[in-house]
């Protein structure tokens, strides 16, 4: 294991680090913007430290994990700027990210140094993870919660302690989304089979843990956090475009590297055979098994999800990285029994999950955010946006806050709850076209995902300034 130590685990959080770095250096810097739900999460810890509560006073789409992690971030925010806030979380997650890599390097070299490797890799390299830890989405955290369980109940001497405090893991990853409930509860009926004492004590504290945190939330504002949180996510509309390939994509790693339909089929088609593989092998060694059920849950979730996004991509990352080096490190002396041949497809294995990563460097993310040119057009008072995350860069969010400004977290999130179609939902746009008119000036960047008429942008002000999609409109 010292030769991991020494030389796997360092090259794997180098290697997942510059995944996370360089695509946004080639483009919009750390600074970007663009994404949307990073600034929704930022904003909503920036309001509870303003004494503002969630689901009740603003619109949050999950349970409040996220929000409750950023806080310190929001609050160097607060007494700082709000760039600089954002930049600290944003640094922080690519760690977290990092980290979440070499733990699963580390974990599967207990099953060899090659395992410990291509599973390091698998998450370094991984599309959708390495975009999801650029900035604060939910799936780093809660996944990072998720697999140190795993680790915890998997250790060579497992004891309550260690059960206990895997269950508080547990408890917090499924206070990030409700999609946790199935990694979760497929890991603990897993566990249940073989340990059973084990699980009862991991599910008791899951259970307590998730209770302290979202229990206060729910007192204060049971029918609204209900039907945010659970109602609205899963009556959220099925997006058709998504089909069976492309969520098998998301979940193995086929989507995001910029290949062309048939490479990106094969490239998939590929690992979810390798994937089964794995699991199967990993169903019949007690070890790991927890790790391959926490697979399976977290596969199984986007199979069936009313809708993908490529950060979906980061939440069964770990489970299968794992899963695959695992698997495949004791299914090889049986499939493989020349060792000359296992160790060459071993490597062969790893080039092609290292040349995925060659791939997402390559390809430049995030807009560049023309912060000056917006602050120039800025005047005194309180500025609506239709995106949080340009009210951060422009370092207005925490200064609309302490002057009592209407801040709107969620434009987007708004619109949930009915199944009527933004443009056609005259309620949202009416309360949209009055949100924005509260202010000195607005901030458009989403008019277009809001489906906001363009007849009416006119009659909102006179535009001083453009770039990109960019608007600054004074009424």
């Amino acid at each position: 294991m010292s030769d991991v130590r020494r030389l796997v685990l360092p090259f794997v959080a180098c290697v997942a680090l510059l995944v996370r770095v360089v695509p946004l250096l080639s483009r919009g810097g750390l600074l970007f913007w663009g994404r949307y739900d990073d600034g929704v999460y930022y904003a909503a810890s920036a309001s509870l430290l303003a004494g503002r509560v969630p689901y009740r006073d603003f619109v949050l789409l999950h349970p409040p994990l996220i929000m409750l992690v950023l806080a310190p971030f929001a609050l160097l925010g607060r007494l700082t700027s709000d760039p600089v806030g954002l930049l600290a979380a944003r640094l922080t997650w690519m760690l977290l990210g990092t980290g979440l890599a070499v733990l699963a390097a580390r974990y599967a070299a207990r099953w060899g140094t090659l395992a410990g490797l291509a599973a390091g890799l698998w998450v370094a390299c991984s599309s959708g993870a390495s975009y999801a830890s650029q900035t604060t989405f939910i799936e780093p955290a809660a996944d990072t919660a998720l697999f140190g369980a795993v680790v915890l109940l998997t250790c060579d001497r497992v004891r309550p302690r260690h059960e206990l405090v895997a269950g508080v893991l547990l408890g917090m990853a499924l206070t990030g989304k409700i999609w946790y409930v199935a990694p979760v509860g497929a890991l603990l009926l897993a566990l249940l089979v073989s340990r059973r004492a084990s699980a009862l004590r991991a599910g008791a504290a899951a259970c307590v843990t998730a209770a302290a945190i979202l229990l206060p939330f729910f007192v204060l504002a049971p029918r609204d956090m209900w039907h945010m949180v659970v109602y609205d996510q899963i009556g959220r509309p099925t997006n058709g475009r998504t089909g069976l390939l492309d969520r098998l994509g998301t979940a193995v790693g086929g989507r995001g590297l910029g290949l062309g339909h048939p490479d990106t089929h094969i490239v998939t088609f590929v690992a979810t055979a390798a994937l089964l593989v794995a699991v199967v092998a990993c169903l019949r060694d007690r070890q790991a098994r927890l790790v391959a059920a926490v697979a399976i849950g977290a596969v199984g979730v986007l199979m069936f999800s009313p809708i993908v996004f490529h950060h979906y991509g980061a939440f069964p990352a770990a489970g299968v990285g794992a899963t695959m080096g695992i698997g495949w490190s004791l299914v090889g002396p049986t499939l493989l029994r020349p060792v000359v041949l296992r160790r060459a497809a071993a490597w062969v294995a790893i080039a092609a999950v290292a040349g995925c990563g060659v791939l997402v460097l390559r390809h430049p993310l995030g807009l560049p955010f023309p912060r000056r040119e917006v602050d120039a057009r800025l005047p005194a008072g309180c500025i609506t946006s239709d995106d949080p995350t340009t009210l951060i860069l422009a370092n207005r969010l925490s200064s609309d806050l302490r002057a009592h400004c209407d801040v709107a977290v969620d434009v987007t999130g708004a619109s949930y709850g009915v199944r009527i179609g933004r443009g056609k939902n005259l309620a949202f746009q009416d309360w949209l076209t009055s949100y924005l008119r509260s202010g000195s000036a607005m901030i458009l960047a989403r008019r277009t995902h809001d489906r906001m008429r363009i007849d009416t942008v006119p009659s909102l002000g006179t535009m001083t300034f453009s770039r990109g999609i960019v608007h600054v409109i004074r009424p």
